[in-house]
């Protein structure tokens, strides 16, 4: 399994601190947005794959209006309660992830926006 969301944040985090350590304002400030962008949305899916049907559950949380969104193939309904269970779980940590997530990036900003005021 790749994690496409883990590739792209080490882009960011690298061209933020490439940004950071040139003191290139608007490129920091075109980060953030970007970062803030990102953050709006978690989207967790657990796919079980045979050849080329995949069948999967998939969760989308939109931070900013509140929506949480899940679509389970129907294979899912009849058996395979482990893999429910677990995507379950999986949904429950990444609600304490993104809370925690959201506090750091305003916390980055608030000292990002301080270091290039001064």
């Amino acid at each position: 399994m790749t994690n496409n969301t883990q590739n792209s944040e080490k882009g960011i985090k690298e061209k933020f601190g490439q940004a950071m350590k040139n003191n290139d304002q608007n490129e920091v400030q075109s980060l953030l947005r970007e970062m803030f962008i990102n953050a709006v949305e978690l989207k967790i899916n657990t796919s079980v794959c045979q050849q080329d049907d995949p069948e999967q559950i998939e969760t989308t949380i939109n931070l900013l209006e509140g929506d949480i969104k899940t679509t389970i193939h129907p294979n899912f309904i009849s058996n395979m309660k482990d893999v429910k269970s677990f995507h379950q779980e999986q949904v429950n940590k990444a609600e304490q992830i993104v809370e925690k997530n959201i506090s750091t990036l305003r916390s980055m900003t608030e000292a990002v926006l301080d270091l290039l005021t001064t």
